[in-house]
């Protein structure tokens, strides 16, 4: 039985172990079989790697776990930081737009307000003119009203008029008088210049025959005639009635 049990290794059947896993026993080169013992020893071995490099696999995916959640964190953050600049521009825009539109809401009420206020004040100021005419100033009685007070201007005027014609005359006669009472003080002190039978006065000249100087439209020489007899104004006034000025 115990060489029955030999040639069933030798011949590769599969054994089974009391864990219930199947390990092949092979034969190698030299013929010999490759036991139970050398397959735990194995496994053993391997799972002593494996424990010895659980430390650095444990690192590693924590590695890969933080570079994941950072990829993750920063696509999330992008993603978010979009969504709040779009908030905020739609917001914006939808804020902008309402107050545009309260702007011209406004503009609006502020061009109908100007139209009806005018038309209000147009309204008012035709319908005090009506009632002015109508019950307070009536058109006939202050017609007559313009007519007597430009009656009553026009005949000031006339008054002022000759008002002022005699205040001219007046100051003229003031003027003629003070003239003449300097000509007869001037003329009663030149009476050595009259001409005498012998010989002939200044204002009497032989060389100026064809224009004698004259005051009040009479010769010098006469004045001065007149002032030595006392008889100055009354040929002064011959000489005004004459029509010729002084």
């Amino acid at each position: 039985e115990g060489e029955n049990e030999d040639q069933e290794q030798v011949t590769g059947l599969p054994t089974w172990s009391t864990t219930g896993l199947t390990y092949p026993i092979h034969t190698n080169d030299s013929g010999f079989v490759i036991s139970r013992h050398d397959v735990m020893k194995d496994w053993f071995d391997f799972a002593h790697n494996a424990y010895s490099l659980n430390l650095k696999e444990h690192f590693a995916a924590i590695k890969i776990q933080s570079s994941v959640r950072q990829k993750l964190s920063r696509s999330w953050h992008t993603h978010s930081r979009h969504a709040q600049i779009s908030l905020s521009r739609v917001y914006r825009g939808h804020q902008g737009r309402l107050g545009y539109q309260n702007a011209q809401d406004q503009e609006l009420a502020n061009v109908r307000r100007t139209f009806w206020d005018s038309t209000a004040i147009l309204i008012q100021k035709i319908f005090r003119g009506f009632y002015s005419r109508k019950f307070i100033h009536n058109f006939y009685l202050r017609k007559s009203y313009i007519a007597t007070i430009t009656s009553k201007g026009e005949a000031m005027r006339e008054e002022l008029m000759n008002h002022y014609t005699l205040m001219q005359a007046d100051d003229q006669n003031r003027q003629a008088e003070e003239q003449v009472q300097e000509f007869e003080k001037l003329v009663g002190n030149l009476h050595h210049l009259l001409s005498t039978a012998s010989r002939r006065g200044v204002y009497n000249s032989p060389y100026q025959t064809a224009a004698q100087p004259t005051a009040f439209g009479v010769p010098i020489e006469e004045h001065l005639r007149s002032a030595a007899r006392g008889t100055l104004r009354q040929t002064i006034a011959r000489g005004h009635g004459e029509g010729v000025s002084p």
